[in-house]
């Protein structure tokens, strides 16, 4: 039950919790607090209430969403992706209505994590989500035009109609206001460039400072006025004053503010997690936002969520576990118990000057500009359209409307099918070194690629009727075709009949299975007739009438017009009487992924490294203007070649810091890249590119026709094919036929590496480098004293949980450990970290007799890379890795 769910993550959190973690958390508890005061009191009155609910919502979030939160580093409190919503919400419904709506939001959101939606934040596009953020944040910074000004007009509905007041009955500014929210502008934005300022938040010193301004002139300017000594507010939701003949129009709007807060929530656990290495668990965490929500109206509160501005604060000022959260709750009553009077004084231009630094710096400026610099015209037309849909409507249909749009482009971009027509040309086949002995008619293969449904199929029947006469013979590969409608079954019945009533024929080759099946299902392959269906196009060709020659083939001096001719050898080895059911003698265009970014030979390594942080993709092809493979870049070139100072870690890494290692040097793709690079064409088979992984110990290859780049298969693409075959009903061995030694079936003793690094949980952090840079794999196992598994901890551990990250001997220490330098010399990092503070954990293991069918299901199942080995008593005995797998796949031991 999901309620057993909450004692078990606790118990793990705090397993091995001590003084130097508590230390930890309460520093950290502090920061965020420091950090969060400002805020609150800011957002409480964005929100249409006052700085006492914002404040009463950020000690409530603290302590009840963030004991009960899905991870232990989610900050919650009053947002400004909320105060955009509420403060529309409460100028109709008033208060009482605001807080109605977030009771039934908060019931929704405990819903939503009862019924385990999964990633939902997935499901929104980037620029979108980018879109959105940038709207609230022009939201946020118009609906502080009153406070900037130190004046007071009605309240509006909408930006649009403030803005339409402004210009019908004009404004008188207030010139003292207006200078205190410039001047902690200023101060925020100054403020953190001393190295002495990071340790007061350039916010919370701008208040003190306006406000001591206004206490010793005297300045009459609006202030946030008397704050109660209590987080029961006396303005709160009351059964006796609940607008219950609302309730049917509140509906919509808290669907709103449960949407909204379960976007930010996850979208904000996802960031985090990539930044700690720890997973949230999205159910725990929608249902702690929805208990936060139905409980903090009742004490005057407004709606919170997870803020990632305040849980990437908790992170880098080293927080461990929830106790941070809960801490910064208690720290903000007792401010909001102990400094009621003095908090009571700060003017309001000062929460407007807060807000504008706040909402420039909500833009995702670098996406923003990555977009453009690449010239990502579509992502930019979903960004602007929900951008204004998001000022000018409501939130939730902003989301839907730039949602619908970027809908419309994937479907427009996916209706792309492409087809390419290559005629069979006898001169060309007797270069090498076939004749043709086919009775006369012309032949034409068509290569097709991209889905084959409703938007693109009738494209190709005008192509056909274009370029083909009813009585030629016609080959369609539709290798490259992942799915067929209804009426794309209708476009190949209708070529069918046209070319065999006019004295031609159709010969259907390399389907994927999914198409295979929906076209015998509807009866098109029984239309055609066995003899009509083939594996690939030259086998096609030979059917018609291609026979290899006994003469030695002439010298070619242009390309052949077959793909699959190109690659004799791949060809050949197709055939060799292996079962066709056999999932490796699949191609690899079956399996490969075709969304493969690339970059220019001229691309700056800035631009480079936005790119890989940006993305996370491990590395990036360099592709020529022909669409030619010219090199592949990966965070190891960039330290070896860009002298980064350690390897990308997305979300995980100061994104200026990182750009500013490269943004001075005048390096392209071309100085960075590897060449030449190992591929393999279209046509092999994934037994092939598996052979390629082996030999070359590669985890993934590009794919390319012809030279040109055109997908990119991985081990794991591999191995998830493998699985999803017969869906392991049969025992993999039988499936490949050769997964056997001398006879004797392969088991994951015969696969494993023994030579594991090995420490025990109370391995220091510098015993812990010493073992990595004795393992080329970057892998200590963490064993307890009977040699049983507790953890394990590699490289991108250290930098995601070791408080020493950012130490330039740590750094250097991992730059030489990832480029295969010689290690370099101890450094001393006075720290109490132990391994039992950096390894990851609970591990999956697997026992030393079971075969690699199991090992398979538990790769799969789990997402490991790795898996350690253990005997009957559960010791460690080896290691086990997706090579190795791969290898024992292909009936070969560990090497």
């Amino acid at each position: 039950m999901m309620i057993q769910e909450w004692p078990r993550m606790w118990r793990r959190e705090f397993a091995s919790y001590n003084r130097d973690k508590l230390q930890k958390d309460v520093l950290a508890g502090i920061t965020v607090a420091a950090v969060s005061l400002p805020l609150a009191l800011a957002f409480g009155v964005a929100s249409g209430a006052d700085a006492a609910a914002g404040l009463v919502t950020a000690v409530l979030a603290g302590l009840v969403i963030g004991l009960l939160g899905g991870a232990p580093y989610q900050i919650s409190g009053p947002t400004g992706a909320m105060s955009a919503v509420l403060i529309v919400l409460v100028s109709r419904y008033g208060l009482q209505g605001m807080w109605l709506a977030a009771v039934l939001a908060g019931i929704m959101l405990t819903l939503l994590g009862i019924f385990r939606p999964g990633r939902v934040v997935a499901l929104i596009p980037a620029p979108v989500i980018s879109g959105f953020t940038s709207g609230i944040a022009i939201i946020i910074a118009l609906g502080q035009i009153d406070n900037f000004l130190g004046i007071k007009t009605p309240p509006a509905e909408s930006v649009v109609e403030k803005l339409r007041y402004y210009a019908e009955h004009g404004i008188t500014p207030n010139p003292e206001a207006m200078l205190l929210a410039t001047l902690v502008v200023i101060i925020m934005i100054v403020w953190p460039r001393f190295k002495f300022g990071q340790r007061l938040p350039g916010s919370l010193l701008g208040i003190i400072v306006a406000t001591l301004i206004v206490v010793i002139t005297h300045w009459d300017v609006p202030v946030i006025g008397a704050i109660p000594r209590t987080i029961l507010l006396e303005s709160r939701l009351s059964l006796g004053q609940i607008p219950w003949a609302d309730l049917s129009n509140l509906i919509v709007p808290a669907m709103s503010i449960a949407a909204l807060g379960a976007i930010e929530s996850l979208l904000c656990g996802a960031v985090a997690g990539n930044m700690t290495g720890i997973r949230l668990n999205n159910n725990l965490e929608l249902i702690a936002q929805g208990a936060g929500n139905i409980v903090i109206p009742l004490f005057g509160g407004v709606p919170a969520t997870a803020a990632i501005a305040r849980t990437s604060v908790n992170i880098k000022s080293g927080g461990v576990t929830r106790v941070v959260p809960m801490l910064h709750g208690v720290l903000l009553l007792l401010a909001a118990l102990l400094l009621a009077g003095i908090i009571g004084q700060v003017p309001l231009a000062a929460l407007a000057g807060v807000l504008l630094v706040t909402a420039w710096r909500m833009n995702e400026w670098h996406t923003i500009r990555f977009y453009v610099d690449h010239r990502l015209k579509h992502a930019l037309i979903a960004f602007f359209i929900t951008l204004i849909a998001t000022v000018v409507l409501d939130l939730t249909q902003a989301i839907l409307i730039g949602f619908g749009i970027s809908t419309l482009i994937f479907m427009a971009q996916m209706s792309e099918l492409q087809i390419s027509r290559k005629p069979v040309e006898v001169e060309r086949l007797t270069a090498v070194g076939q004749q043709f002995v086919h009775p006369g008619q012309d032949i034409a293969v068509y290569y097709l690629s991209g889905p084959l449904f409703f938007a693109a199929a009738r494209r190709l029947v005008e192509f056909v009727e274009s370029h083909d006469a009813a009585n030629t013979t016609l080959i369609l590969s539709i290798r490259g075709v992942p799915l067929v409608d209804a009426t794309g079954v209708e476009v190949i019945r209708e070529i069918i009949h046209r070319q065999r009533h006019g004295g031609g024929d159709v010969l259907l080759t390399s389907m994927d299975d999914r198409v295979r099946l929906l076209l015998e299902r509807a009866g098109v392959l029984a239309e055609l007739g066995p003899e009509h269906i083939f594996w690939s196009a030259d086998k096609a060709i030979a059917a018609l009438g291609a026979t290899v020659s006994s003469e030695p083939p002439a010298e070619i001096t242009a390309p052949p017009i077959m793909e699959s001719l190109l690659v004799a050898p791949f060809a050949e080895k197709m055939e060799t009487g292996r079962p066709a059911t056999d999932p490796l003698d699949r191609p690899v265009t079956d399996v490969m992924r075709t969304d493969v970014v690339t970059v220019s030979p001229d691309a700056s390594a800035a631009d480079i490294v936005a790119l890989l942080l940006q993305k996370g993709y491990h590395s990036l092809p360099v592709v020529a203007a022909n669409g030619r493979l010219l090199g592949i870049i990966t965070d190891g070139d960039l330290l070896r070649r860009a002298n980064l100072s350690t390897r990308l870690a997305p979300a995980s890494d100061d994104w200026a810091a990182r750009l500013a290692e490269v943004a001075d040097k005048s390096m392209t793709g071309a100085n960075l890249m590897t060449a030449p690079v190992i591929t393999i064409p279209a046509t092999a088979t994934l037994r092939q590119a598996m052979e390629q992984m082996i030999t070359h110990n590669l985890k993934r290859l590009p794919v390319v026709d012809e030279g040109r780049l055109v997908g990119w298969i991985s081990r794991i693409d591999i191995l998830r094919a493998i699985g999803q075959h017969h869906s392991l009903v049969e025992p993999l061995s039988d499936q490949t036929g050769e997964a056997a030694i001398d006879g004797r079936a392969i088991t994951i003793a015969d696969l494993m590496h023994r030579d594991v690094p090995v420490v025990s949980p109370q391995a220091t952090l510098e015993e812990v480098l010493q073992a990595l840079e004795q393992d080329r794999r970057r892998r200590v196992v963490v064993v307890n004293a009977a040699q049983q598994v507790l953890g394990i901890i590699t490289d991108g551990d250290l930098l995601t949980r070791s408080q020493h990250a950012a130490h330039p001997g740590l750094r250097r220490r991992l730059h030489a450990l990832v480029t295969g330098q010689s290690p370099a010399a101890a450094s001393a990092l006075a720290t109490t970290e132990t391994a039992a503070d950096l390894m990851t954990t609970p591990v999956i293991t697997i026992a030393v007799n079971a075969t690699p069918d199991e090992a398979l299901r538990l790769i799969m199942a789990h997402g490991v890379k790795r898996l350690p080995v253990v005997d009957d008593n559960g010791r460690l005995v080896g290691l086990l890795g997706r090579a190795s797998l791969l290898r024992g796949l292909l009936g070969e031991a560990a090497g």
